[in-house]
Order: C-alpha cells, then structure tokens, then sequence
C-alpha cells in the first residue's frame, strides 16, 4: 500500500491540491479577504525581471510556499514586493 501511496502522491497534488490551492487564492484576492498573494508571474512582471531572477530572490521578496512537498507552489506578499521596489527606487 505504501509504493501505491507514494506513486499516487505527485498525481494528487497536481490534479487536486494545486487547483485547490489555486482556487482559494483566486476566492481570497477576488473577496479581498487577506494578505494580496502574489504568484513569480506577477512578481516578475511587477519587478521587470525573469521568473528565475525571482525564484533566486524570493526570500527578499517575501515568498510563501503554498503546499507542502519538494517543490510547493510560490506565493509572495504584495507589500513586501512593493517595500523591495521601493528600497530599490532610493
């Protein structure tokens, strides 16, 4: 049971939890109920930079993993991305 569990984990996380997840972003930006989440999409776009510059500079960026896992899905708190843009504009 344990190597079906395992072979059956990455399916469930990509067919069920990760369209879960998204959709509960999606319900908390749209209620406006929360902290503004953003996704390396937005963060990237925001800051004029790659994805990949994003991922190496998350930390500064204010990332969130949203999940558990080797590879959770990244969110990044609006206002700590617009603190960063604006310690970068001085």
């Amino acid at each position: 049971m344990d190597a079906l569990a395992e072979a059956l984990a990455p399916l469930v996380v990509e067919q069920l939890a990760r369209p879960v997840a998204d959709r509960v972003v999606e319900f908390l930006r749209e209620s406006g109920e929360g902290p503004r989440m953003l996704s390396t999409r937005e963060v990237a776009a925001r800051v004029g930079r790659s994805p990949d510059w994003v991922y190496v500079h998350q930390q500064e960026l204010g990332v969130v993993p949203l999940g558990k896992g080797p590879r959770p899905r990244l969110g990044f708190r609006s206002e700590v991305v617009d603190a960063y843009l604006d310690g970068e504009a001085r």
